[in-house]
């Protein structure tokens, strides 16, 4: 089983004339999003998966749990291809909402269960941003307090065991 953002879903074509700012901005964007990978699991016997889903954010939220507007998956419409041994590949179109349940002409997917997003440190990256910018040394001076907030952080979604 697979899962990947559906970006047809939310980012139609634009209309406006090739090579138009939006039309370039539009051909970006969808570039980056066939580029980035499928998050892959295996299910289990009794058909479940578990599948994380990763996103590098930089967040100048404080506090140590993503407030829900990072969450970028809970209501986002979603591609699931499933497929079992040999026979052809089936993708689905779903939202991503506990209970939502797509039918397919060869299989069902359920969504079970969306954990909230959590903060993993990216401790390589934070490691090269401290040492291109330094310690500031008043960590009550605004520029002390912007800096702070550029650590990046991943926002992580896996279902729950039910």
């Amino acid at each position: 089983m697979s899962v990947k953002f559906d970006f047809g879903h939310d980012h139609p074509p634009p209309q406006e004339p090739e090579g138009t700012e939006a039309e370039l901005k539009y051909q970006q964007d969808r570039k980056s999003w066939q580029d980035y990978s499928w998050s892959v699991s295996t299910t289990d016997a009794s058909g479940l998966a578990d599948i994380d889903l990763i996103y590098d954010v930089i967040d100048r939220t404080s506090g140590s749990i993503p407030p829900s507007s990072r969450d970028e998956v809970t209501g986002q419409p979603y591609l699931v291809k499933v497929r079992e041994g040999q026979l052809p590949e089936e993708e689905l179109n779903a939202a991503m909402k506990p209970s939502a349940s797509i039918k397919g002409n060869r299989y069902t997917v359920t969504i079970v269960d969306i954990e909230r997003p959590r903060y993993v440190e990216g401790s390589q990256w934070r490691q090269e941003i401290i040492r291109e910018i330094g310690r500031p040394k008043d960590r009550n001076s605004a520029d002390a307090k912007g800096k702070k907030g550029e650590e990046r952080k991943q926002a992580v979604s896996q279902p729950s065991d039910p």
